[in-house]
C-alpha cells in the first residue's frame, strides 16, 4: 500500500459570471448541467503564493486526471431497485461523481441513489455504498471497482486526492493527484482487506487456497500485481463446488 498524504480539500464553486446551473430530471436522477461550471472548479489552498486567505487553483494546474478514464464510455446506471438509463459516462474518483454526456454537453449526476455503473465494453463495473466495506474502521461508500465475477470477487478502492509540493526553487506550489489503492475480497457479503500485495497475504483470505501452490508456481504468480490476483481468482472460483463449467 502507498504512503498516505494529507489531502487538499476540493471545492466546487461557480465564478460570478457563470450562469445558474440548469436542472433536469432523468427518470429519478437529478442532473446538473456542468457545461459552464466545468471551467470553474477549484482546489482550495490556504495562503497560496502569499496572497492570503483562500486562493483557488483550477483543475488545469493539477497534474494528472481526476477520472478513472478520460474517455467517455457507454454504461448502464442502476439504483438499488432498477436501471435508470444508459449514457456515455466518466467517473471522477477525486469527488465520487458520475459524469455523463447528453446532447454533446457534460453533466453530472447529483442523485447519490445511483449505486452501480456497468460499462458495456469493459469487464468491470463500479459500485458505491457497498455493504460491509470498511477501511481503517471507517465505512467506504464511494465508488469502488468490482474486477471479476464469481463467488470470490476482487474489489479495488482508489482514494484519489490532491497533494502539493514546492517547486525546485520554492517559488510556487505544484499540485498533483495521488492514489492510495486498497484491495479487498468479497464473498457472501463478507469483505476482507488484502493487507499487502504478496502471496502470503492474498492466499490468507481465500480458504484452502494453498492447495494450489503447484499451479501458482507453474504460472509464476507473485501476487504483486493486480493481474496475478485476477488470474488466480478465475482459476480458484472455477474449482469451487457448484462452479459453472
Amino acid at each position: 500500500m502507498t504512503k498516505r498524504y494529507q489531502p487538499v480539500a476540493l471545492l466546487f464553486l461557480l465564478a460570478p459570471f457563470a450562469l445558474p446551473a440548469q436542472n433536469v430530471r432523468m427518470n429519478n436522477g437529478i442532473i446538473t448541467n456542468l457545461s459552464e461550471a466545468k471551467v470553474v472548479k477549484y482546489v482550495d489552498e490556504v495562503d497560496f503564493n502569499g496572497l492570503g486567505g483562500n486562493a483557488k487553483v483550477s483543475y488545469s494546474r493539477i497534474k494528472g486526471s481526476p477520472f478513472w478514464s478520460d474517455q467517455w464510455k457507454e454504461a448502464d446506471l442502476f439504483t438499488e431497485s432498477s436501471q435508470i438509463g444508459t449514457a456515455p459516462v466518466k467517473l471522477n474518483l477525486a469527488t465520487d461523481e458520475i459524469y455523463f454526456l447528453k446532447n454533446n454537453e457534460e453533466w453530472v449526476l447529483q442523485d447519490k441513489d445511483i449505486v452501480r455503473v456497468v460499462f458495456k465494453n469493459d469487464s468491470i463495473e463500479f459500485q458505491r455504498k457497498v455493504a460491509n466495506l470498511f477501511l481503517n474502521k471507517k465505512k467506504v461508500d464511494g465508488l469502488v471497482a468490482i474486477l471479476n465475477q464469481g463467488a470470490y470477487q476482487l474489489i479495488r478502492y482508489v482514494h484519489r486526492t490532491v497533494v502539493t509540493a514546492d517547486s525546485l526553487f520554492g517559488t510556487q506550489k505544484r499540485y498533483f493527484f495521488r492514489d492510495d489503492i486498497d484491495y479487498f475480497i468479497r464473498t457472501n457479503q463478507i469483505i476482507q482487506p488484502i493487507r499487502k500485495l504478496n502471496r502470503e497475504a492474498f492466499l490468507a483470505v481465500l480458504p484452502k487456497a494453498s492447495q494450489y501452490n503447484d499451479w501458482i508456481n507453474e504460472k509464476k504468480l507473485t501476487f504483486k500485481r493486480e493481474q496475478d490476483l485476477l488470474q488466480f481468482l478465475q482459476f480458484y472460483n472455477s474449482k469451487l463446488p457448484n462452479a459453472p463449467e
